[in-house]
């Protein structure tokens, strides 16, 4: 069950300090300090992890007087999860940039273990499917190969005819 004032902190921590983005089409929320409290607060509630310190010197005019930064991230499907739940929380603006970040992750194309039939429409089920270099192979699919091997060796070259 969700803590509804910890959940508005940190909404309202993310719309000031933070960011949902996409990266290689993998989402991702973000966040980042100089100090570390908020970015352990971030992990508490809503998991993800907290790395730094990292340099902060890139720009600035008077060199060896900034801060490390800190950040926190999450990504991936808990990303996508947590901006579902924050979502009524934060402005308009961030609310359209999680739409556009939750578009793209539900409309990447299937790989891997999501897809659940093989070409030919048969399904991935324990008794279809076996493992062949590391790759999901359809038995029913195989078996439909061997029998069309096994018919092309039957018949010799001279015998076949040319249509």
């Amino acid at each position: 069950m969700d803590n509804i004032a910890d959940l508005m902190w940190c909404a309202g921590f993310l719309e000031a300090d933070g960011s949902f983005h996409t990266s290689k089409n993998t989402p991702y929320c973000a966040g980042y300090q100089v100090n570390t409290w908020p970015l352990e607060k971030l992990e508490k509630v809503l998991g993800g992890t907290v790395r730094g310190p990292y340099s902060n010197e890139r720009g600035r005019a008077r060199p060896g007087k900034a801060k490390p930064i800190y950040y926190w991230q999450l990504g991936g499907q808990p990303a996508v999860d947590t901006m579902k739940r924050l979502y009524p929380f934060l402005s308009p603006r961030r609310q359209e940039k999680i739409d556009v970040v939750i578009d793209k992750w539900e409309s990447r194309p299937l790989t891997g273990k999501r897809i659940t039939h093989c070409p030919y429409g048969h399904e991935y089920s324990d008794q279809n499917t076996y493992l062949y270099r590391g790759s999901r192979m359809c038995r029913q699919c195989r078996t439909r190969r061997s029998a069309e091997q096994a018919v092309k060796k039957r018949i010799l070259p001279d015998q076949r005819k040319v249509e």
